[in-house]
């Protein structure tokens, strides 16, 4: 519960959003998948795949979380 906390705070304050390996630079969370999909019970939380280049300059892509709000505006 804690993890998933820190995770709802941090993407409230941060609308650059999170993404997996933030959250384990972070928190120490390596699924960030897990609380996301829990907290999505209350929360309005999307999901955009992001494309980049890994450090051997190869094609990659991720998925990056942002938070909307609450469901029911509660």
């Amino acid at each position: 519960m804690r993890g998933q906390s820190r995770v709802l705070d941090y993407l409230k304050n941060n609308p650059r959003g999170l993404t997996q390996n933030e959250a384990k630079d972070l928190f120490g969370i390596s699924k960030l998948s897990t609380p996301i999909h829990r907290l999505r019970e209350n929360h309005i939380i999307d999901g955009e795949y992001q494309k980049s280049k890994n450090k051997f300059g190869e094609p990659v892509k991720f998925k990056r979380y942002f938070y909307r709000g609450e469901i029911n505006g509660e």
